[in-house]
Protein backbone atom coordinates (compact mmCIF):
# COMPACT_ATOMS: atom_id res chain seq x y z
CA UNK A 1 0.00 0.00 0.00
CA UNK A 2 1.75 3.69 -0.81
CA UNK A 3 0.92 6.82 1.58
CA UNK A 4 1.79 10.08 0.37
CA UNK A 5 3.11 12.45 2.88
CA UNK A 6 4.76 15.85 2.75
CA UNK A 7 8.70 15.27 2.69
CA UNK A 8 10.73 16.71 5.58
CA UNK A 9 14.24 17.40 5.97
CA UNK A 10 15.37 14.40 7.17
CA UNK A 11 13.54 12.14 3.59
CA UNK A 12 16.48 14.04 1.69
CA UNK A 13 18.72 11.09 1.31
CA UNK A 14 16.13 8.69 0.19
CA UNK A 15 14.48 10.90 -2.22
CA UNK A 16 17.92 11.14 -4.24
CA UNK A 17 18.69 7.74 -3.90
CA UNK A 18 14.85 7.65 -5.87
CA UNK A 19 16.14 10.30 -8.02
CA UNK A 20 19.00 8.24 -8.71
CA UNK A 21 18.52 5.47 -9.27
CA UNK A 22 15.55 6.31 -11.65
CA UNK A 23 17.91 7.97 -13.62
CA UNK A 24 20.43 5.54 -14.45
CA UNK A 25 18.67 2.40 -14.53
CA UNK A 26 14.79 3.99 -14.99
CA UNK A 27 15.91 6.25 -17.48
CA UNK A 28 18.21 3.72 -19.36
CA UNK A 29 16.16 3.22 -22.13
CA UNK A 30 16.02 6.61 -23.59
CA UNK A 31 18.72 7.75 -22.26
CA UNK A 32 22.70 7.09 -23.48
CA UNK A 33 24.83 6.35 -20.46
CA UNK A 34 26.69 9.89 -21.23
CA UNK A 35 23.49 11.58 -20.54
CA UNK A 36 22.48 10.11 -17.36
CA UNK A 37 25.59 10.87 -16.01
CA UNK A 38 25.65 14.66 -17.03
CA UNK A 39 21.81 14.38 -15.61
CA UNK A 40 22.84 12.96 -12.03
CA UNK A 41 26.23 12.93 -12.00
CA UNK A 42 27.09 11.44 -8.19
CA UNK A 43 26.10 8.65 -6.33
CA UNK A 44 26.16 10.17 -3.04
CA UNK A 45 23.39 13.48 -2.56
CA UNK A 46 25.17 16.53 -3.34
CA UNK A 47 25.01 19.66 -0.77
CA UNK A 48 21.80 21.42 -3.49
CA UNK A 49 19.68 18.43 -3.70
CA UNK A 50 17.39 19.18 -0.16
CA UNK A 51 17.15 22.69 -0.99
CA UNK A 52 14.96 21.24 -4.19
CA UNK A 53 13.08 19.71 -1.85
CA UNK A 54 11.40 22.90 0.32
CA UNK A 55 9.17 23.29 -2.51
CA UNK A 56 5.88 24.68 -1.26
CA UNK A 57 4.36 21.20 -2.34
CA UNK A 58 6.76 18.38 -1.83
CA UNK A 59 5.21 14.58 -1.61
CA UNK A 60 6.97 11.24 -1.10
CA UNK A 61 5.44 7.95 -1.75
CA UNK A 62 6.24 5.48 1.00
CA UNK A 63 5.56 1.91 1.06
CA UNK A 64 8.38 0.65 3.71
CA UNK A 65 10.43 3.09 1.93
CA UNK A 66 10.40 5.81 -0.27
CA UNK A 67 9.09 5.00 -3.53
CA UNK A 68 8.60 8.63 -5.57
CA UNK A 69 8.34 11.83 -5.21
CA UNK A 70 7.40 15.10 -6.54
CA UNK A 71 7.62 18.88 -5.88
CA UNK A 72 5.46 22.02 -7.68
CA UNK A 73 7.36 25.35 -6.92
CA UNK A 74 5.16 28.69 -6.13
CA UNK A 75 4.67 29.60 -9.32
CA UNK A 76 3.11 26.25 -10.55
CA UNK A 77 6.53 24.71 -12.22
CA UNK A 78 6.46 21.20 -11.73
CA UNK A 79 10.14 20.93 -10.74
CA UNK A 80 10.72 17.20 -9.75
CA UNK A 81 8.84 13.80 -10.33
CA UNK A 82 10.60 10.47 -9.90
CA UNK A 83 9.71 7.31 -9.16
CA UNK A 84 11.71 4.35 -7.90
CA UNK A 85 12.57 1.78 -11.42
CA UNK A 86 11.51 -1.14 -9.45
CA UNK A 87 7.80 0.93 -8.72
CA UNK A 88 7.32 1.83 -11.95
CA UNK A 89 3.92 1.31 -13.39
CA UNK A 90 2.00 0.72 -9.97
CA UNK A 91 0.53 4.07 -9.85
CA UNK A 92 3.24 6.17 -7.80
CA UNK A 93 3.32 8.54 -10.12
CA UNK A 94 -0.43 8.75 -10.44
CA UNK A 95 -0.87 8.93 -7.00
CA UNK A 96 1.77 11.63 -6.04
CA UNK A 97 0.72 13.95 -8.93
CA UNK A 98 -3.72 13.84 -7.62
CA UNK A 99 -2.01 14.51 -4.55
CA UNK A 100 0.15 17.18 -5.70
CA UNK A 101 -2.95 18.63 -7.77
CA UNK A 102 -5.14 18.80 -4.58
CA UNK A 103 -2.45 20.99 -2.81
CA UNK A 104 -2.23 23.27 -5.54
CA UNK A 105 -4.40 25.98 -7.61
CA UNK A 106 -3.91 27.17 -11.12
CA UNK A 107 -2.05 26.23 -14.51
CA UNK A 108 1.10 24.39 -13.90
CA UNK A 109 4.18 23.94 -16.37
CA UNK A 110 7.32 21.33 -16.43
CA UNK A 111 9.99 20.63 -18.60
CA UNK A 112 9.23 16.70 -19.11
CA UNK A 113 11.67 14.36 -20.18
CA UNK A 114 11.12 11.75 -22.88
CA UNK A 115 9.92 9.33 -20.53
CA UNK A 116 7.79 11.47 -18.83
CA UNK A 117 6.18 13.14 -21.58
CA UNK A 118 3.59 10.34 -22.37
CA UNK A 119 1.76 10.37 -18.45
CA UNK A 120 1.66 14.16 -18.54
CA UNK A 121 -0.11 14.18 -22.24
CA UNK A 122 -2.04 11.55 -20.37
CA UNK A 123 -3.04 13.50 -17.86
CA UNK A 124 -4.59 16.57 -20.27
CA UNK A 125 -1.01 18.39 -20.76
CA UNK A 126 -0.37 20.32 -23.53
CA UNK A 127 3.52 20.14 -24.90
CA UNK A 128 4.28 23.69 -25.88
CA UNK A 129 7.80 23.11 -27.18
CA UNK A 130 10.76 20.50 -27.15
CA UNK A 131 14.21 21.75 -26.28
CA UNK A 132 17.50 21.19 -26.28
CA UNK A 133 19.31 21.85 -23.07
CA UNK A 134 22.99 21.48 -22.44
CA UNK A 135 23.91 19.95 -19.03
CA UNK A 136 27.81 19.21 -18.00
CA UNK A 137 28.85 19.43 -21.73
CA UNK A 138 26.91 16.92 -22.60
CA UNK A 139 23.03 17.90 -25.07
CA UNK A 140 19.81 16.50 -24.22
CA UNK A 141 15.98 17.10 -25.45
CA UNK A 142 13.12 17.61 -23.02
CA UNK A 143 9.23 18.66 -23.51
CA UNK A 144 8.14 21.96 -21.83
CA UNK A 145 4.25 21.17 -21.03
CA UNK A 146 2.01 23.07 -19.45
CA UNK A 147 -1.88 22.37 -17.71
CA UNK A 148 -4.60 25.09 -18.22
CA UNK A 149 -6.87 24.18 -15.07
Amino acid sequence: MIKIKNIEDADATGCYDVFYRAIHEGARPAYSAPQRHAWAPFKEMPVGFANALQAPCALMAITDQIVGFITVLQDGYLDLLFVAPDHHRQGVATALYQSALLQTKGPLYTEASHLSRPFFLHHGWREITPQRLEKRGVWMTNFVMELSR
